[in-house]
């Protein structure tokens, strides 16, 4: 099992065999602009990761501390930075030139085809292609935030995404509704 260690800045990897925790990429600093963003994993500084998923062989990281997309190869245990540019915002289209704003939570289609994410602070869904290219299904902008139940801009296929302590699923019929364990 791969966990993302935000306070640590780190990827550790859990065998839940035997409980031995190992880490997996990050010094345990925080990357600052102008460090490396790709490299031997061990030897790359991490900012804030807040999610993995497995995902066309790599471990794709929501790195939310600068807004970006990682992945992590287990085969040559190296990271990079694969999609955002480190602003911060609501901004499509290839990886490289794609915004984020604290991307957190991740998911992978059933089908395989689409990396799913809950981009936080623009309470947006959206999805990574196979090509590497970053789509918004739903959300308008940075800090434009949701738990409005109703009709829905754009239409996903059936996701759920969890952000802010609710649950959001996508009833099929272009309206979404929601479900809020907790005071988010």
């Amino acid at each position: 099992m791969v966990v993302a260690d935000t306070v640590n800045h780190a990827l550790r990897r859990l065998d839940l065999g035997t409980g031995e925790v190992t880490t997996l990429a990050g010094t345990g600093r925080q990357w600052w602009r102008g460090s490396p963003t790709a490299g031997l994993a061990r030897e790359t500084d991490l900012s804030s990761p807040w999610d993995v998923a497995v995902w066309r062989g790599l471990v794709w990281i929501a790195m939310a501390g600068v807004h970006q997309l990682w992945a992590y190869d287990p085969g040559d245990e190296t990271v990079a930075a694969v999609a955002g540019t480190t602003n911060e915002g609501l901004v499509d289209g290839p990886g490289a030139e794609a915004w984020f704003a604290q991307p957190s939570g991740l998911a992978v289609a059933a089908d395989g085809e689409r990396l799913w994410l809950a981009d936080s602070e623009t309470s947006a869904l959206r999805w990574v292609d196979p090509d590497g290219v970053v789509h918004t299904a739903v959300g308008t902008g940075l800090f434009d935030f949701g738990h409005r139940d109703g009709a829905a801009v754009r239409s996903p296929p059936s996701p759920r995404i969890c952000g802010n302590r609710a649950t959001r699923s996508w009833s099929g019929r272009r309206s979404w509704s929601s479900s809020r364990p907790g005071t988010g």
